[in-house]
């Protein structure tokens, strides 16, 4: 069930756009992101890395990545996904971080979705990655 707004849930992917690091030589539609006490979260079925299928019965194996975004959108308040649990790509960790209020992180990043890409080994690769860590 939504909590009026949101599912509390990113995507990757689609036919047209790339879902790395999630259905590489696969494409479909990725949960690539769980916001914390989001619907999605509560559930506590899905995880990142989950392929969505369908949409409320809507087919979404082959679709664009903003059809996608509109299936959910339009899912009305209670959503039923069709989800598929992919195996985690080799060396992903979720990493959690404290900080106080105003203090940065201490890491620099680069890459990411229109800017160039960071991975030397992979032009495709729209991925974020840490540049530089900086001693505590």
């Amino acid at each position: 069930m939504k909590d009026g707004k949101s599912l509390g849930l990113s995507i990757v992917g689609g036919c047209d756009h790339s879902s790395h690091p999630f259905g590489v030589d696969r494409p479909g539609v990725f949960i690539s992101k769980i916001a914390a006490n989001s619907p999605a979260a509560r559930c506590q079925r899905l995880r990142i890395g989950d392929r969505i299928l369908e949409v409320n019965e809507r087919d979404i194996r082959k679709a664009h990545h903003i059809e996608a975004v509109e299936a959910l959108k339009q899912s009305g308040p209670r959503v039923v996904l069709l989800v598929t649990h992919e195996p985690q790509p080799p060396g992903m960790r979720v990493i959690e971080v404290t900080r106080k209020e105003g203090q940065t992180l201490g890491i620099s990043i680069h890459g990411g979705v229109g800017k160039p890409a960071a991975n030397p080994a992979d032009e495709r690769d729209e991925g974020i990655f840490v540049e530089k860590v900086e001693p505590s």
